[in-house]
This record gives C-alpha cells, sequence and structure tokens, in this order.
C-alpha cells in the first residue's frame, strides 16, 4: 500500500479520536454525565500513541504531520460545536476556518 495513504490513515485516525474525545467531554461539561468524562479522557490518553505513529508515518516530518492535524481539527470541531452544541462563530471566525482549509489543502501537496 502507498506509504502516503497510510500516513493520511493515521492522521485520520488521530483527529477523529482527538474530536470523539473533545465531544464527549464537551457534553460531559454540559451534562455531567460521568460516562462522557471517562470516554473523553479514554481519547485523550491515546493520542500521544497515534501522533507518534503519525509523525513516524510522515517521515519525522512534526510541521507538515502537525499542521494538517491541527487545521482538521479546528475545522471539523467548529461544525461539531456549530450544529451539535448551537454555538455561534463571528464573520471573522469563519474567515479563520475558510484560511484552515486552505492551509490544509496547500500543506497536503
Amino acid at each position: 500500500m502507498n506509504t502516503k495513504l497510510i500516513a493520511y490513515m493515521w492522521l485520520f485516525i488521530l483527529i477523529v479520536v482527538e474530536l470523539v474525545g473533545e465531544t464527549f467531554l464537551t457534553k460531559w461539561v454540559k451534562d455531567s454525565t460521568i460516562n462522557n468524562m471517562y470516554f473523553g479522557v479514554f481519547c485523550y490518553i491515546l493520542i500521544p500513541f497515534l501522533f507518534i505513529t503519525v509523525i513516524r508515518q510522515f517521515n519525522n516530518n512534526l510541521v507538515i504531520a502537525n499542521s494538517i492535524w491541527q487545521a482538521s481539527n479546528l475545522i471539523i470541531a467548529t461544525i461539531i460545536g456549530v450544529y451539535l452544541f448551537n454555538e455561534s462563530i463571528t464573520k471573522c471566525q469563519y474567515l479563520g476556518i475558510i484560511f484552515a482549509i486552505i492551509a490544509n489543502v496547500l500543506l497536503m501537496y
């Protein structure tokens, strides 16, 4: 299998695990259901191990791996916040999301 594809698959898993953790911790803050806290913390315990794997897959290129991870998290977490938790963002923040999308596209090539 293509090594670049494998690297992006691991990066995708990392992004999903962090977003699931963030979502459950946010739910815990809003409704104090202890199981949400446990699951959110469990996801965050996995993140360092996944991140190490991602960096190795990206040939130890921290800049690219971390930048794509953070920008993707920003974009998807914003979508989750707006649609799942009814949070609002300003026009300036929308512009920041657009820049993050552009940054991700540029970093992947």
